[in-house]
């Protein structure tokens, strides 16, 4: 991956991460994987056809074709928007682009139509304000472990392992069905003291041992939204609270959440979710 500022488009970073129609999904999925990005372009002839997301992965695992022996071609996707050159320079319409069609990265492609790359939110979180930054690392993230996840799937799971405890943040998957958390990364005994399998043990007691009393409510009522909600749902979720670090002390967390498993009959059964300390901010 490399990335590379055109002379004309000198406001805007534009990432490269373009790769050829012919290479099979496997070999897309481990790139994901191994670069920790969560989106791919196709390109043919040096033309854009197509592009490969996580949410795509995602969708292919749960239609259990991520493991097909077939090209990228079959099936890579069509971004919703693509930005030309002078739209690319324009920092506000990026971020409306961005925002209007709820995606983290879009296409550039020049006058001629030859392909430039990826505008992505991570790559414009220096140009934004602190809170639109923080916000799109969240997003960002969260895509990344859904792609790293489908792939550790396939008897990746030192590279998954890896990769998730180098994450500079919480990274933790909740059951809603049997009220506990089942998955969280080795950033957590950094951050707060606990071990995951601690936090694992707490079972259905975690929220009431390690939530502020003043705080558990809306915890509690945000988890109760979460299991009404369906696949035809965005699901999207944020929130700020209080957490027992091991130590007794109380911390400052902001966490991101959005469906990751859903039951047979589309309702959401886990959330993946995304956090961080922000007890210096408060």
């Amino acid at each position: 991956m490399a990335f590379f500022h055109n002379p004309n488009l000198s406001e805007v970073p534009i990432v490269n991460q373009i790769v050829s129609a012919d290479i099979s999904l496997q070999k897309a999925i481990a790139y994901l994987a191994a670069l920790e990005i969560d989106c791919l372009l196709v390109e043919e002839a040096g033309q854009l056809q197509g592009w490969l997301t996580a949410r795509d992965v995602v969708k292919l695992a749960a239609e259990g074709r991520a493991g097909d022996d077939c090209s990228l071609r079959m099936v890579m996707t069509q971004p919703p928007y693509i930005l030309d050159s002078g739209e690319a320079r324009n920092l506000s319409l990026v971020l409306h682009y961005l925002q209007k069609y709820r995606v983290d990265q879009l296409p550039v492609v020049a006058d001629d139509g030859e392909l430039l790359g990826l505008v992505t939110s991570q790559g414009i979180m220096p140009l934004c304000g602190r809170q639109l930054d923080y916000l799109a690392q969240l997003e960002l993230h969260t895509d990344q472990f859904i792609a790293i996840q489908v792939a550790a799937q396939r008897d990746q799971n030192h590279l998954f392992q890896e990769i998730t405890d180098s994450i500079s943040g919480l990274i933790y998957i909740y059951d809603l069905e049997e009220q506990r958390n089942i998955y969280s990364n080795q950033y957590i005994t950094n951050a707060l003291g606990y071990t995951p399998l601690e936090v694992q043990q707490m079972g259905r007691n975690l929220f009431p041992q390690i939530i502020h009393p003043e705080d558990l409510p809306q915890i509690l009522a945000l988890a109760k939204m979460q299991e009404t909600l369906t696949v035809n749902d965005d699901g999207l979720s944020a929130m700020e609270y209080r957490i027992r670090h091991a130590d007794g002390s109380w911390r400052w967390w902001y966490s991101h959440d959005r469906p990751f498993r859903y039951h047979p009959d589309g309702r959401v059964k886990q959330i993946v979710g995304f956090a961080q300390d922000i007890t210096d901010r408060k």
